[in-house]
């Protein structure tokens, strides 16, 4: 496989990975009158989701690329730790500041899936499986940002 789409795979996966540790995060620190709403059914799914996700995504670029790369954790921390550098901490954020960000960040996350898609597709190298998968995220992806959305009116 091309160079370029190892690299585009992984720094896929970091994003997922960064988005999965800031809901996470966003999951502990919910607070306000939705509390238990936010905790559990909005954060708490989004970062269970995006676990999945990343473990389904993994498994893939090894599959299509023979790289074990995408599994190694050293490699995955580093790179998801710069990713990071561009998210804002939902540590110490009001309720709905945390929404903002969380609808932010799926937005991105939801065109960096798109712009997989489409690489891999302009390459050669999107199967019909890896398709229907970042179909199946996509799809995640904007019911959550639907959520998000509803949560901030």
């Amino acid at each position: 496989m091309h160079h370029n789409i190892s690299d585009i795979l992984l720094l896929y996966i970091c994003f997922t990975k960064a988005n999965q540790m800031w809901f996470h995060s966003a999951h502990h620190v919910t607070k306000g009158k939705g509390f238990a709403g936010d905790h559990e059914l909005l954060y708490g799914k989004i970062y269970k989701s995006l676990t999945e996700h990343l473990d389904e995504i993994i498994e893939r670029a090894i599959g299509h690329t023979d790289s074990e790369i995408y599994a190694c954790p050293i490699v995955i921390s580093q790179m998801t730790v710069k990713v990071l550098k561009n998210f804002c901490s939902p540590a110490d954020k009001s309720d709905i500041k945390i929404s903002e960000i969380a609808y932010d960040s799926l937005q991105d996350l939801l065109n960096n899936t798109e712009s997989l898609h489409q690489k891999l597709k302009m390459s050669g190298h999107l199967s019909i499986g890896f398709e229907d998968l970042l179909a199946g995220f996509a799809n995640q992806y904007e019911a959550y940002i639907y959520m998000l959305k509803q949560r901030l009116k």
